[in-house]
């Protein structure tokens, strides 16, 4: 389980992160489990999209959408098997297994 460690982290960076974690996992048995924002695809609120900028401006990060969090797991061999949401919070629980094949 990461807890809000990705977004801190460019696509290159977080691909860098999960790569050793994606060798190490079972494909039968293991599931990885990030606590992270899932922007919507589409109309972000102004909060929202502030935070992406924030994480952008200082920290070279970002506050992904489903369509990225797919894309960069997909990049490293994952796939996402189910999104979770957390009762007053916007953060999510993304499970991720590896992808059969």
């Amino acid at each position: 389980m990461m807890r809000q460690v990705l977004h801190d982290w460019s696509d290159e960076k977080a691909e860098a992160i999960l790569r050793p974690i994606v060798t190490a996992m079972n494909p039968q048995q293991s599931r990885l489990l990030l606590v992270e924002y899932v922007l919507n695809d589409q109309g972000v609120d102004w909060l929202d999209s502030s935070f992406d900028i924030v994480m952008w401006l200082f920290f070279n990060g970002i506050e992904r959408t489903h369509a990225q969090w797919s894309a960069l797991l997909g990049r490293v061999g994952l796939t996402i098997v189910t999104i979770w949401s957390l009762a007053g919070t916007k953060e999510r629980v993304i499970e991720a297994a590896v992808k059969e094949g």
